[in-house]
């Protein structure tokens, strides 16, 4: 049986092969067993996109000796195309080459693009040598655009693949080398990338299932940092169908020209339609996981099919119904080689984590500039394509930024703390949970949350929600208390909200008292209807937890448990009656009903939440009931994406609700009372600015709640944004409020809790 040697970047990248190799050379690599790794070998850890003389001298020499071993030995590269530049006896040796005439145009961003363009649509671009660059040629071109990309012709990775604004084009240009031909397009900012991989025989071509590309942007450069075959599920059917259909076309024709074997293509989506944007005549970066899948199911490796092509005329497999459950993201040094902040940590505390690997890595080795660290493979998706066609990935992915690092750690900015806190949950290590048992349990918040009290700002922040466990954030005991950590480090001292020892008394044999009344941070909140109206018909919001239960109870019994609160020792300072909503017929009176108890029992504030009723005439009714506040929230102001994710609600138009707001203010007027809640994170920010505006127009106030994605919903897939874009939300609509009178809501500082607002006193 014969020996085969793999070659390539990372010894991870032959995992899965069903002992298909008898070793490897590596750039990245443990240096044991049969492991021969350039990284290990010299104790440093190189980028790898940037090749040099030195490593593939590294790889030839190693190769040299197995051959000097073993002269029957084979090898298989990751690369093939670096395979022609290791001499005569490495080459006659390698399995899987195709001729190197056709390789040397395919590897050509140029020449591909020439080739393919007669086959599928290819992004506007211009080719131009060096300094003859120019801003007007380019817009000639290409047409104007804010940002524009420049490639050189052989790159991998996105190394060689620069970002610049339009006015650093000029000087950008005097770097670039006069000899060498660059391409260069239009930076498309709303966008996804797309990958598929597939692998062509005599008479057979198989495509395997699609990824998105995952890409930063670091040092002007468009970095590959992994890939998530989940998130593929988001893209419109009709868009991939297409993709395939293009994609088999160019394979047809990459079949006609004697090539065999392996590749992958890449593909951009822009206004619903996908152009082509070049060929990879490699494996890549997302193979590992294509493998890890075809092992699930007992199939060939990849590269078991690639040696295949070569040699059969046809794979002798079916992996047209695969489904590939993994994304990856791998982690880098920073600009200077430094590690990033909050490197390592415990990434497998998240059971959505499969396997953490840094091919042998040693953080006391001399690390190069954007050096790949590790890689982790997840089994859920880690981004998600927004509204706008862009690409979200989960914050508590990605490494931490350096301004928000100093903004919470160092200066212990509130604000700062708060956005990232709600957006980025909390990991409560064991021994806290062992603190809070021993000191009565912490109360459980809205969306499966905590509340923490820091320094009188009440922050909601999740902890039983996708990569909560992952959170930058944690809680721990300290002495006789409790101190908030970020990355490690300690921010603050916190104070908790205690477990409310009324929630589990039952009111009947299906009926607890939680089901009726909750007890959050100062107020007491109350169900007036068993089941919400929408989601008991159909029609219920596909980011909300609420299910439809199989309990019931009546106003009696909701008089009973707020009863029973107000003969407890808790302490609050007002009601909110809502959370699910009633059928039009019955919520008026409900609300009425319950509202006149409070008021002749124990008179307090009284806020509600609900739709906009049929008869504006009620707000009169419910304003001499004692009601104080109110909120009829438009949550999503695009009416197509309002209809998507909220069936029921979002059939009541814009018109309706703003009518109602107005009619609203004109019983509690203009003070911040009446207020209408969106959630961030499930619209184009600039549809949720001119909602947030509309609203302010009315004279109420918006309240702006942070999307999560809630397990076991519709929306658990959807990524939240970034605490930076958060940030930049809650400036924008604090300038929009302040032009009306107004501030975001609400103006309760315990209420605020789960909402981009903060208390008045606040001068940050």
């Amino acid at each position: 049986m014969r020996k085969i040697i793999a070659i390539g970047p990372r010894e991870q990248d032959f995992q899965f092969t069903n002992g298909l190799f008898d070793g490897s050379i590596t750039l990245y690599g443990r240096g044991t067993e049969k492991n021969r790794s350039y990284c290990s070998a010299n104790q440093t850890r190189i980028n790898h996109n940037i090749t040099t003389d030195e490593q593939n001298s590294y790889i030839i020499n190693e190769a040299e000796k197995l051959i000097e071993e073993d002269p029957e030995i084979r090898f298989m590269s990751y690369d093939p195309n670096a395979a022609f530049d290791c001499g005569e006896r490495i080459i006659s040796r390698t399995l899987c080459l195709n001729r190197k005439s056709l390789m040397d145009r395919l590897k050509s961003k140029i020449r591909f693009k020439e080739w393919a363009s007669d086959t599928v649509e290819i992004l506007p671009y211009t080719v131009m040598y060096g300094r003859e660059c120019s801003l007007d040629t380019i817009v000639e071109r290409v047409g104007l655009a804010e940002k524009y990309v420049f490639q050189k012709e052989v790159s991998s990775g996105g190394e060689d693949t620069v970002l610049l604004e339009k006015s650093e084009i000029e000087s950008h240009v005097l770097s670039l080398e006069d000899g060498n031909q660059y391409l260069i397009s239009r930076y498309m900012e709303n966008s996804i990338s797309i990958n598929i991989h597939v692998i062509i025989y005599d008479e057979e071509i198989l495509l395997t299932p699609v990824s998105v590309q995952i890409t930063t942007i670091r040092n002007r450069r468009i970095l590959y940092r992994g890939a998530d075959f989940i998130a593929a599920d988001q893209i419109d059917s009709g868009i991939m169908e297409r993709f395939r259909e293009k994609t088999f076309c160019l394979c047809r024709k990459l079949q006609s020209e004697g090539f065999r074997g392996i590749a992958g293509l890449d593909g951009l989506i822009v206004d619903g339609q996908v152009f082509f944007v070049e060929i990879n005549n490699r494996f890549q970066g997302s193979s590992p996981l294509i493998n890890l899948a075809l092992h699930d199911h007992g199939l060939p490796c990849l590269q078991e099919l690639n040696l295949r092509a070569f040699e059969e005329s046809r794979s002798g497999v079916d992996i047209s119904s695969l489904s590939v459950p993994y994304s990856c993201y791998t982690y880098i040094s920073d600009e200077n080689g430094k590690i990033p902040v909050g490197y390592p940590y415990d990434l497998l505390r998240d059971n959505n984590v499969v396997s953490v690997n840094n091919d042998g890595l040693d953080l006391s080795w001399s690390i190069y500039p954007l050096a790949s660290l590790d890689r982790v493979v997840f089994k859920t998706n880690i981004v998600s394509i927004s509204a706008e066609n862009t690409l979200l990935i989960h914050p508590n992915i990605m490494e931490a930024d350096p301004k928000w690092y100093r903004k919470i750690a160092i200066e212990h900015d509130p604000l700062y703390l708060k956005i990232a806190l709600i957006n980025q949950g909390l990991f409560i290590s064991s021994e806290a949970e062992k603190y809070l048992r021993q000191n009565g349990g912490i109360r459980s918040g809205v969306f499966n949350a905590v509340d923490l009290d820091v320094h009188g700002i009440v922050i909601n922040s999740a902890v039983r929600v996708k990569f909560a466990r992952l959170s930058p954030f944690s809680l721990e005991p300290e002495g006789d208390h409790l101190v908030l950590r970020y990355y490690g480090d300690k921010v603050t001292d916190v104070g908790f909200y205690p477990a409310d020892e009324l929630q589990d008394i039952r009111i009947s044999h299906d009926t607890k008292m939680s089901d009726i009344c909750l007890l959050a941070t100062d107020r007491v909140r109350i169900q007036h209807s068993s089941n919400c109206y929408f989601k008991h018909n159909g029609m219920g919001c596909r980011f909300c937890e609420v299910q439809d239960y199989d309990y019931s109870f009546d106003l009696g019994q909701v008089e009973s448990a707020v009863q029973t609160y107000m003969d407890s020792a808790h302490q609050y300072r007002h009601y909110l009656i809502g959370g699910r909503s009633d059928s039009p017929e019955k919520e008026p009176a409900s609300v009425l009903r319950i509202a006149q108890y409070i008021t002749a029992h124990q008179p307090a504030p009284i806020y509600v939440m609900c739709v906009p009723p049929r008869n504006f005439e009620v707000f009169e009714t419910w304003a001499n009931a004692g009601v104080t506040e109110i909120a009829m929230n438009l949550e999503i102001w695009d009416s197509c994406l309002a209809k998507k994710w909220m069936p029921g609600k979002g059939a009541i138009s814009r018109e309706y609700y703003l009518k109602a707001l107005e009619a609203a203010v004109k019983v509690w007027g203009k003070t911040g009372k009446v207020r209408s809640a969106f959630v961030v994170g499930l619209e184009p920010d600039a549809s949720l600015l001119e909602g947030i505006r509309s609203v302010c127009r009315c004279g109420a106030a918006p309240i702006l709640s942070v999307f999560r994605p809630i397990p076991g919903t519709p929306a658990h897939y959807v990524i939240p944004y970034d605490n930076e874009r958060l940030l930049s939300i809650y400036l924008k609509a604090h300038e929009i409020c302040a032009e009306y009178g107004l501030k975001p809501g609400p103006s309760c500082v315990p209420c605020q809790n789960n909402t981009l607002s903060m208390p008045d006193d606040y001068c940050g």
